[in-house]
């Protein structure tokens, strides 16, 4: 969520982050403890008034146990799942491997702080050649610099010395200095979310849901397997309209009129769904409205197309999908509401748009979606 940085919000979040880790284990703690002894008060003295005070804890510990149960059957699995090897995209050829390594290293403009930040902060002091090997060979090539071949290895020196060039210092030598941040290598770190946690997500995801239908939108749901498979659940999202050809993608969907601007695509970042979206987006049309709401004006109003992207929404979900079949999504969508031209925006994901071949390229088709990509927008402090 984006708030402002300050004081009184560092503490509230950090407070917050602290009672949200503090409820799985005084959950287990209680479960643990608390009822056992309860029970065993119980049995050993049925008689006892005691007796009758058991009810309570026992009515309370439904909840610890939940946690507990969550925990143990849903988060442990999962964390020892995530740990599998990542499968990754083939390699780029040779060609393309030194025009991308070309490009990103013009691109940078402090080579220093650059090569700082992905070996977690380190000085460049502390970073050796054989880290910016591995750094390189798995950036390029999705591998580890000890199983290239030796025609790859070669490669790989070639970029370490432009690297080392454009550093104006000299790394050393040594094999036990910083290590570099390779996210599909390393061990998958991960933070225990409480049930409570995916609960206030789903509250927040049903209010979510009403204001984009207040606001003139239509929600279009995935397939109906790839609807029921989120977790916390989402009743509203399985009473929205079917798609023509149900894909992997929900979405919500305004028509375009609008005879002086283009349509837009929207694309949101990582956060708790459209959560922090929802006014920007009624607000889109807010100036080519008068005074009742559902009155448009002449010009017509600006269509939207907003896509879910459930796996950067805290939610448990099927995995992201991968570019071809993101594509291949989002093409099915346009193409079910005839855009041709519009504007595709973007906030937090990277956006990589395939470039555009030429009207004459073999079974090119010339209605297919051409995107007009805005700037990105100015930072915003989050914490």
């Amino acid at each position: 969520m984006l708030i402002h940085n300050s004081l009184p919000n560092y503490f509230f979040v950090r407070s917050a982050i602290f009672f949200l880790r503090s409820v799985t284990p005084l959950g287990i703690l209680y479960t643990l403890v608390v009822i056992p002894t309860t029970i065993a008060i119980a049995v050993r003295d049925p008689s006892s008034r005691r007796t009758q005070r058991i009810v309570l804890p026992l009515a309370l510990g439904i909840y610890p146990f939940a946690e507990s149960l969550f925990y143990l059957l849903a988060y442990l699995p999962l964390r020892s799942r995530l740990q599998a090897p990542a499968t990754h995209p083939v390699a780029h050829d040779l060609r393309e491997r030194k025009l991308l390594f070309a490009r990103i290293l013009g691109s940078v403009t402090n080579v220093r702080a650059y090569l700082s930040g992905w070996f977690y902060g380190a000085p460049i002091e502390e970073i050796s050649r054989q880290g910016v090997r591995d750094f390189v060979a798995w950036s390029l090539l999705n591998a580890h610099y000890e199983e290239l071949t030796t025609e790859l290895k070669g490669e790989i020196e070639g970029y370490v010395d432009e690297l080392q060039e454009r550093l104006g210092v000299a790394l050393a030598e040594w094999k036990d200095g910083a290590k570099p941040l390779r996210t599909t290598f390393d061990e998958v770190r991960m933070q225990h979310r409480p049930l409570m946690w995916y609960g206030i997500v789903g509250v927040v995801d049903t209010f979510v849901h009403i204001r984009p239908l207040l606001g003139s939108f239509t929600y279009y749901r995935p397939s109906l397997t790839t609807a029921l498979s989120v977790f916390p659940p989402r009743p509203l999202a399985l009473l929205g309209h079917t798609q023509k050809r149900p894909g992997p993608l929900a979405y919500w969907y305004r028509p375009h009129t609008s005879t002086t601007s283009l349509p837009v695509v929207f694309l949101h970042g990582i956060g708790v769904g459209l959560y922090t979206y929802v006014d920007f987006l009624n607000s889109i049309n807010a100036p080519q409205r008068s005074g009742d709401k559902d009155a448009l004006l002449d010009e017509g109003q600006i269509g939207l197309i907003v896509i879910e992207i459930l796996p950067i929404s805290a939610r448990i979900c099927a995995p992201a999908l991968t570019t071809p079949q993101t594509k291949a999504a989002l093409h099915e969508i346009l193409e079910s509401h005839g855009w041709i031209d519009f504007v595709l925006v973007g906030h937090s994901p990277r956006l990589n748009p395939p470039p555009r071949p030429p009207l004459d390229a073999p079974n090119q088709s010339r209605n297919a979606a051409r995107p007009h990509l805005l700037p990105p927008a100015p930072p915003r402090h989050s914490l």
